[in-house]
């Protein structure tokens, strides 16, 4: 730091320091959970703008900085993009920063669909309506109203601003991005329908079959449970890629892309090369490696190391039987793969190249892990020695994006399977809010992450020291220089085969907490991104996809948020334990919106029989995260009371007998007619989806995850379900449950 800031900043530091920090979204202050202000610190303001390549490390810097920022801005004669709601009759307004010497010459626009028309028109600059003017250079400059009066078709186009007289001539360039003015909503929930179905973790299924994971065959078993049971979807974990040179690394929304998928979920069996190749088949049927295998499926938790060694290495003979029979020979499989390949294009084989480099760096160094402690020459994709590493790895590379396609297709088959069983819905998959700091959408994407913050939450009822999720922040003004390019890669990938998407954290559209590297999450600060466009484009890929949306709203929610993504089609999140009456009774189930989705809890938060014991209070006080023993003694105290208000309102809602409630009321294990009324009473309510939680529906303890804990402090990610999924029908719980709800509900089992 320079010596200038060892006293009281300068006056104009102070509201440059405010100005730079608003231009870039930083909030000046946020109300937390119980409603307290908090002033976000000048040393917050700092570390992050510094996260955000602002150079603010000293006083003198900060006027310049704004100014370079502001100048910036009048020298661009188009913004890098713009997303406008579809209107077919309303002329559509571009604002076009020109300077005054030159203004009477003679320009065109041009639009590029992207159906590959083109519309063009000529105009002059002083002809247009001014909107602001100011001296740029000592320049004067003009902000005009460009329009076009000509209407334009859903999707992403290119306005350019071109001299027609001139070799090249295009002066300026933006994405023009036409949206819906809401979501996708299918047919049988816009006329009153009401569906319900399974959450599950996908990798926490037992089946018969699976190599110690759930998988994508277990996908289609539990599709075909639901069905059966008369439901109409399945509610999954985020699919996203994760690492598989470091398979421990197990968290569904700590991904290192968004944009593929966990190929941990491959059912190697159903690969077509394994029906192929009788040597792989021989030593999968070896009674060693069956030996193995059941060992794997019999842990109670999933041991992702040991299941990743054994399926890649069968994963490698496969592909080389591909490469040798199909990629060499350019059969029909073959030549699908490349079209996979074509289809994806230069995003597939940057994600590929990064888990090949990073498998490549750890076989050398277990401990080089992630590509910040790479070798330098290796942290640049674009880098000499990068292409260098492709071309003599292309092999490798090949390797894993041939892993990728398997997963696309075994997640497709699973979701045609979905729609030929009759599931309404189908699929609904789950996009987490960011990417990990060390994955490949990061090191991809380097110039619009912000790799010195992390995303996380203040404190809270539920964290009292708030949480780091150690996800690399999108910088806003960056995010829009790229026209969005990486968010709409991910909400595109996510719902390419699904019926719904959840948005983990859907607040992060409007703000996301960001934390500087080093300090503590109470150190935080919300930045603003701008929620209209990023809500325009949800609804786009939602009406391309015929995919609806569900909005994870809870936690800390700015006042009109939810009415803003309601106004957009998307369904607001409801949990029995959040929905109360003032006086802290369990809300009726009238109370539930029609557009919402409405659960027990999540995987964050105890199952329903965790709840009814206190296991999350256990669980607290052995990982000391309920602050002080009196602390914890109210916590206990509250739950009791709860248990008393939860018995209440399933008597009022005569969905338990006396003999139920007194059963219930001292005995701390639920009771499979307790477990069934909760759930009716959510069933009941007028909401359009309703889920039931795979582990409340086998009235599991323990919760899937511990927030603000680590892998080495509890297992999170790796408790599987009680049952394989083969044995569901004789649980009486689950028969309990899923008879209330379908009573509530109607589909009764085909």
């Amino acid at each position: 730091m320079s010596d200038d800031r060892s006293g009281d900043p300068l006056p104009e530091a102070n509201e440059a320091l405010e100005k730079l920090a608003a231009w870039c979204g930083i909030e000046a202050a946020h109300f937390d959970i119980w409603g307290r202000l908090h002033q976000v610190s000048d040393a917050t303001r700092r570390a992050l703008l510094v996260s955000m390549g602002v150079a603010v490390d000293s006083d003198a810097a900060l006027p310049g900085e704004l100014a370079r920022f502001e100048r910036a801005s009048w020298m661009r004669m188009l913004p890098p993009v713009q997303v406008v709601r579809e209107a077919p009759s309303a002329p559509i307004d571009v604002l076009l920063t020109h300077p005054d010497a030159g203004a009477e010459q003679a320009l065109e626009w041009v639009l590029r669909l992207e159906t590959g028309d083109i519309r063009v028109q000529g105009f002059q600059p002083n002809d247009l309506e001014v909107v602001e003017q100011r001296s740029t250079d000592g320049e004067p400059h003009t902000r005009r109203r460009l329009t076009l009066d000509q209407p334009l078709p859903l999707g992403y186009h290119r306005l350019v601003i071109r001299q027609p007289e001139m070799p090249g001539g295009v002066l300026a360039e933006m994405h023009l991005i036409v949206v819906p003015t809401s979501c996708h909503r299918p047919h049988i929930l816009q006329t009153g329908g009401r569906e319900w179905g399974l959450s599950a973790q996908l990798y926490a299924l037992r089946s018969r079959a699976n190599w110690g994971i759930g998988d994508f065959g277990d996908l289609v078993r539990l599709i075909d449970f639901c069905a059966e049971q008369g439901g109409g979807l399945i509610g999954l974990n985020p699919l996203h890629a994760l690492f598989p040179a470091h398979p421990d690394e197990a968290s569904p929304y700590g991904p290192s892309s968004r944009s593929f998928l966990n190929v941990m979920y491959l059912d190697v069996e159903a690969v077509a090369e394994f029906a192929e190749c009788a040597a792989v088949r021989d030593q999968v049927n070896d009674d060693g490696f069956r030996d193995r295998l059941r060992r794997l499926r019999e842990r109670d938790r999933v041991d992702h190391a040991q299941v990743a060694a054994v399926k890649f290495a069968v994963l490698e003979q496969l592909y080389t039987h591909f490469r040798d029979q199909h990629l060499a020979t350019g059969s029909e499989r073959g030549r699908a793969y490349r079209s996979f390949l074509a289809e994806q294009g230069r995003a597939l084989q940057m994600h590929a190249l990064h888990d090949a480099l990073q498998a490549h760096l750890a076989a050398t160094d277990p401990g080089m892990w992630g590509w910040p402690v790479w070798p330098a020459e290796f942290r640049d994709p674009e880098s000499a020695a990068v292409e260098s590493f492709r071309r003599s790895h292309a092999d490798r590379v090949d390797f894993h994006a041939w892993l990728q396609w398997l997963a696309h297709q075994q997640l497709n088959a699973a979701s045609r399977h979905a729609q030929t069983r009759g599931l309404e819905i189908g699929l609904m998959t789950d996009l987490a809010i960011g990417a990990s700091a060390v994955g490949s959408d990061v090191w991809v994407h380097r110039e619009v992450h912000a790799t010195a913050a992390g995303i996380g939450a203040p404190p809270d009822d539920f964290n009292p020291n708030g949480q780091n999720w150690g996800l690399a922040p999108m910088i806003p003004h960056r995010l829009r220089e790229a026209g969005y390019s990486p968010f709409i890669d991910a909400v595109r990938a996510s719902m390419r085969e699904a019926g719904a998407l959840r948005i983990d954290h859907v607040m992060g559209l409007q703000r996301v907490y960001w934390i500087p590297d080093g300090a503590s999450p109470a150190e935080g600060a919300y930045v603003r991104y701008p929620v209209e466009d990023l809500l325009g484009i949800v609804a786009l890929e939602s009406v391309r996809n015929r995919c609806m949306v569900v909005g994870e709203d809870l936690g800390t929610v700015s006042e009109g948020f939810r009415e803003t993504v309601r106004a957009r089609g998307l369904l607001s999140y409801r949990l029995l334990y959040f929905e109360r009456e003032a006086d802290g009774e369990f809300a009726p189930p009238s109370h539930h919106p029609r557009e919402s989705l409405v659960m027990v809890g999540t995987h964050d938060l105890p199952t329903l029989a965790g709840f009814w014991a206190g296991r999350d209070l256990d669980l607290r006080a052995e990982l000391r995260l309920s602050g002080s023993p009196s602390a914890l003694e109210v916590l206990r105290e509250t739950r009791r009371r709860d248990r008393e208000r939860l018995l209440a309102a399933l008597q009022r809602e005569d969905l338990a007998s006396s003999a139920v409630i007194e059963a219930q009321r001292d005995c701390p294990v639920i009771t499979a007619a307790c477990a069934a009324a909760a759930h009716a009473y959510l069933a009941r309510s007028p909401a359009m989806l309703m889920l039931i939680q795979t582990e409340d529906l086998l009235a599991q303890v323990d919760q899937v995850n511990v927030p603000a804990t680590t892998a080495a402090q509890h297992p999170n990610w790796q408790r599987k379900l009680l049952l394989e999924i083969e044995r569901w029908n004789e649980n009486d719980i689950a028969s309990g449950v899923l008879d209330a709800v379908r009573a509530e509900r109607g589909r009764a089992v085909p």
